[in-house]
């Protein structure tokens, strides 16, 4: 059995175990305009649509974006620059 959270982005429960989920803390003012520290939780999809989630880039992925590069014509700094 797993606990439920609350999503504060839009507001729906979605459980504990989600691996992607994210707890951020803003700066709200109280009624006497006091910064007050407030936690946030967010579920795994809704992180992904605020970008709290950083896309996860496996090998394929990385060798891709290689591959693209080259054929733009950029250089990364990994690359051999001997000529």
């Amino acid at each position: 059995m797993s606990q439920a959270l609350w999503c504060d982005a839009t507001e729906h429960p979605f459980s504990a175990r989600d691996a992607e989920r994210q707890r951020i803390s803003i700066t709200v003012f109280d009624d006497n305009g006091q910064e007050v520290l407030e936690a946030r939780d967010f579920c795994g999809p809704c992180a992904k649509a605020a970008g709290l989630v950083k896309p996860k880039q496996g090998r394929y992925d990385a060798l891709k974006t290689r591959i693209l590069e080259r054929q733009a014509g950029i250089m990364t700094d990994d690359e051999d620059t001997r000529v």
